[in-house]
């Protein structure tokens, strides 16, 4: 028998829930929509180093109840550790919020100390309006490749905010990142052939 949810070929859409991936766990062509969580992970909260395979998140909300990193955040997917490995994924129209009004830190994902690995993935339209990282907010060492990260909001940094992270992004359209070509080294390090020009 399998406990909470098991599908084989199915698409699953999981509401009105948390969901939280632990250790080694796999998730594959599934959508997380509409959930809310009152710290952090509105639609997953990952630790270790689970595999997350060509699922959508959108329109989740973390609230939390104190503003800053204290707070926490990652309206999406808040990543915590670990490796975690994002495929195809999309990260969409999250928001992270204070009290149910504008703050929170990562609209679409907060990597706390997570050396996650994103790749061709889409961060977009979330939102962290009242103060960091509308589409990442990072603390970590991710690798992002081939990923669009686009028209997210924040305070600061509205599609990335690097808060003493390291990460590193290959072929990744990032907005206002300058590209390869005059890269904005406060996101991270540029791996090379990274653009800033509207993915549509």
């Amino acid at each position: 028998g399998h406990g909470g949810t098991s599908t084989s070929t199915a698409t699953v859409t999981i509401t009105g829930t948390n969901f939280t991936a632990g250790a080694n766990m796999l998730l594959t062509r599934s959508s997380f929509r509409g959930n809310l969580a009152h710290t952090s992970g509105g639609g997953l909260y990952v630790s270790f180093n689970a595999t997350i395979l060509a699922c959508i998140l959108v329109e989740n909300e973390s609230h939390s109840l104190e503003s800053g990193s204290g707070g926490e955040g990652g309206a999406g997917i808040y990543l915590v550790g670990g490796s975690p490995n994002l495929q195809s994924c999309v990260v969409a129209g999250n928001s992270a919020l204070v009290n149910g009004v504008a703050g929170g830190l990562g609209g679409g994902l907060y990597l706390r100390q997570s050396n996650a690995k994103l790749v061709n993935c889409t961060v977009a339209a979330n939102s962290a309006s009242g103060i960091a990282g509308g589409g990442l907010f990072i603390t970590g060492a991710p690798t992002l490749f081939n990923t669009i990260v686009w028209q997210n909001t924040a305070a600061q940094g509205a599609e990335c905010f690097n808060s003493g992270g390291t990460p590193a992004f290959t072929s990744c359209l990032v907005g206002g990142s300058g590209g390869s070509a005059a890269w904005n080294f406060q996101l991270g390090t540029d791996g090379g052939g990274n653009l800033d020009l509207d993915p549509l």
